[in-house]
């Protein structure tokens, strides 16, 4: 007896338009329904429930057959909605199977199928909340037998009469399907008669029927972020401009701001975006798509989240003092507190007159208790009125929630007395002296190169930054001395035509990064930028290190626009320091450890530890790939497209300009790119206010546990994290909050309170309901 699982993946951003592949989905889902009405024996499995909501939640004759089929246990329809393969944010699987479970609940099917799980690196086995909802298939897994059910199909004879000797030596659980594969009758028919010549039963069965090595998708590429880099910026910005918004409409949630948008439509649209595959000349109209998409996506959460903040803003307390007191209203959309970078457009509107801003020529800013803090003007406008940009940093802004300063104009003096003219020079202006980031600079000299500057050290905030100006390359030390982080550099290594689309095999070669000019750019009170510009190849590049005065984290930020047609890798590769021998490293749903000696690939953050002292180094979207004490970054992966002849190799195109942020943190918790502070500013303060000027709601700790998702829910806030210890974490929920654990469905196991203890890579799911 030899059993078939015959399959079909529905990827909606595969082959075709998205148009054509919901047509496609369509037929294949009512074929397959079809035939499993019609005989008895056979069974299909659908990897997504996408197709089947858009196919028959409209059409109730043929929902009910499909009820049927599933109900009689030969239909499978897989509880994710689009089946990422790959997910810019781990939140991404979860929100994939809530949406498809909602889906399928509302159109009255049980969802209790197959999953398929396929991400980057490894995710781990414990993840009980998707357990105990669907049978999880590892996708990609090696079995010899993954191709044979449609050789047996083929149309060749000697491809079939080689499939037909395979199934002697073959496991007796065989796949049968591949992507947009649509079942026949014929084609079944047809499969029972070769198999029967092989002397052979046939029987059919689903994915949870059988226990199988893996479900069969060819192996994610290790590049696949960097062969298409324009394509995963996109994706990442919407990923986190979708769950900063449901943080702000949680936080609008429990500060008593009920909101309405529902997100589930743009949540759908993004997770099918997601399981696209865009590489390839052929792809260019799908990219196209696609951004269109994300933009439209973004901008409809970045519009939401504004609303959210200026009605909330709004009803702040305004302050006591001068008339022209500016709130400055900084949101923390965090579940811990948190001080960063605070950057704000201010207009200097006069108290009759809008263009009259005299009032303005003198002012500070403060926080809530009448302290000064420091602030820079970055730019700014003076023609009909005043337009500034201002910057400084906002200290322990409450964890979702806010904290309020104030921009107070200085008091113009009248007098009506004549000035004294006195002595030249002797008139001393009555300005503070003025304050910088950049505390000290010196410059570094050769000892054998007759006294000449080979480079410079900046000193700013906890760092000490040494930057070589003949080859651009940055060195990082603390205060006391001690290496950071050493070498950090751009360089492109050059690889081989050979390798397959989205891998990359080095040949040895490497292109470095020819330095044109090393700069202070920028230099203010609260921040300093220092600039490596330089070349490779043809192609512009930049590195910017941006340091802090009062900010225990340096930042760095490449720029790139690639104009070469070489096979090359483009990295940002960095030396750990000699002390720092190992420590832990991010990866899906958890971390692990990692040792100097070893090779890994982190998952866009790594911690270093040297006995007490500690570092982390985060990246915006890459990966991080670790050996013998080496940080690479992949870029850009600069390859020929994929559909480009031999004889005639084609490049791949990439963006204008590509931007990569990475970051040196000294906190006690991995960098976290989607919780940025954001600020309001408020010109009315005739109306009555009710808040008052700093007010936080939800905070948990300790910072190893990860929150990955805060969402308004039906009755409450559902918070989602996990831990990334390697030990037992106690996950603590701020006492004025009482909180229900419950599982991916919302149901709770009736467990409550403030407090709980996880295990390492388990994800804690909690429900705090509101009056």
């Amino acid at each position: 007896m030899v059993t078939f699982i015959p399959y079909t993946r529905l990827r909606p951003r595969g082959v075709g338009s998205g148009r054509s592949i919901a047509s496609r989905a369509t037929e294949i889902v009512s074929r397959g329904t079809d035939l499993c009405a019609n005989d008895p024996a056979f069974c299909f499995c659908i990897d997504s429930s996408w197709a089947v909501v858009r196919a028959f939640e409209a059409d109730d004759e043929s929902l009910a057959r499909v009820r049927s089929a599933v109900t009689d246990g030969r239909l499978s329809i897989g509880a994710a909605w689009a089946g990422v393969d790959w997910v810019t944010d781990p939140e991404c699987l979860i929100r994939d199977v809530i949406i498809g479970i909602e889906a399928l609940v509302a159109m009255g099917i049980e969802p209790s199928e197959a999953i398929y799980l396929r991400g980057r690196g490894c995710l781990p086995v414990s993840i009980d909340d998707l357990s105990s909802l669907a049978t999880l298939v590892p996708a990609g897994g090696e079995n010899a037998t993954h191709d044979l059910g449609l050789r047996l199909l083929s149309p060749q004879v000697v491809v079939q009469r080689d499939a037909e000797r395979d199934l002697d030596s073959a496991e007796r659980v065989i796949p049968l399907g591949e992507e947009l594969w649509c079942p026949t009758s014929d084609q079944i028919e047809m499969l029972r008669e070769r198999v029967g010549d092989a002397g052979h039963d046939v029987a059919f069965a689903t994915w949870s029927d059988q226990a199988i090595s893996g479900f069969p998708l060819d192996a994610i590429a290790p590049y696949r972020e960097a062969f298409v880099p324009g394509v995963y910026a996109k994706l990442f910005d919407t990923t986190n401009a979708l769950l900063r918004l449901e943080r702000t409409q949680a936080m609008g949630t429990l500060l008593g701001d009920a909101t309405g948008l529902d997100l589930t439509g743009d949540w759908r649209q993004h997770l099918e975006d997601l399981a696209g595959d865009y590489t390839g000349s052929g792809d260019e109209r799908k990219r196209s798509d696609l951004a269109v998409s994300c933009d439209a996506i973004a901008a409809r959460c970045k519009a939401e989240s504004e609303a959210i903040e200026r009605k909330i803003a709004a009803s702040v307390d305004a302050g006591e003092g001068p008339d022209g007191i500016v709130p400055l209203v900084v949101f923390n959309s965090a579940c811990h507190p948190q001080s960063g970078l605070v950057e704000s457009h201010v207009v200097y509107y006069g108290a009759s007159r809008a263009t009259s801003f005299e009032r303005y020529e003198f002012y500070r800013i403060v926080d809530s208790d009448g302290e000064p803090v420091t602030v820079e003007e970055v730019g700014g406008k003076q023609v009909e009125t005043a337009e500034i940009h201002l910057r400084f940093v906002a200290k322990d802004v409450p964890a979702l929630g806010y904290k309020t300063y104030y921009l107070v104009p200085k008091p113009q003096e009248q007098s009506g007395d004549v000035i004294q003219l006195q002595a030249p020079g002797a008139m001393v202006p009555d300005f503070p002296e003025p304050t910088f980031a950049v505390d000290d600079v010196e410059d570094r000299v050769a000892e054998r190169g007759r006294g000449l500057r080979i480079g410079r050290t900046f000193s700013a905030g906890e760092f000490s930054v040494e930057v070589d100006e003949t080859t651009g390359v940055i060195d990082v030390r603390d205060r006391e001395g001690g290496t950071l982080l050493e070498g950090a550099r751009l360089e492109a290594r050059e690889g081989s035509l050979d390798a397959e689309p989205g891998h990359f095999v080095p040949s040895g070669r490497v292109h470095p990064n020819a330095v044109t000019r090393v700069d202070l750019v920028e230099s203010g009170a609260v921040t300093a930028t220092l600039r490596v510009s330089g070349m490779i190849g043809t192609s512009p590049v930049t590195l910017d290190a941006q340091m802090y005065a009062d900010l225990p984290w340096l930042d760095f930020e490449v720029t790139v626009s690639w104009k070469e047609t070489i096979p090359a890798m483009l990295e940002w590769v960095s030396s750990v320091g000699e002390p720092f021998t190992g420590g832990r490293m991010g990866r899906p749903f958890g971390s692990e450890a990692w040792h100097r000696d070893s090779a890994c690939v982190a998952d866009r953050w790594v911690e270093c530890e040297a006995g007490p002292k500690s570092f982390f180094v985060g990246a915006d979207r890459c990966r991080l790939y670790l050996e013998g004490g080496t940080l690479r970054a992949p870029l850009l992966l600069s390859a020929p497209d994929p559909a480009s002849y031999a004889y005639n190799k084609l490049w791949m195109s990439y963006p204008s300009q590509l931007t990569y942020a990475f970051r040196l943190s000294l906190d006690s918790g991995p960098p976290t790119w989607g919780d940025r502070l954001s600020c309001q500013e408020v010109y009315d303060r005739h109306r009555a206010r009710t808040r008052p000027a700093s007010q936080g709601t939800l905070c948990i700790s300790p910072p190893a546990f990860r929150v990955s998702s805060v969402r308004p829910v039906t009755g409450g806030v559902e918070v989602r994290g996990h831990s990334a210890s390697s030990e037992l974490c106690r996950v603590e929920v701020d006492a004025s909050v009482r909180s229900t654990r419950v599982d991916l469905r919302g149901q709770g196991d009736g467990e409550s309170g403030t407090n709980w203890t996880i295990e390492p890579d388990e994800i804690l799911t909690l429900h705090h309901k509101t009056d």
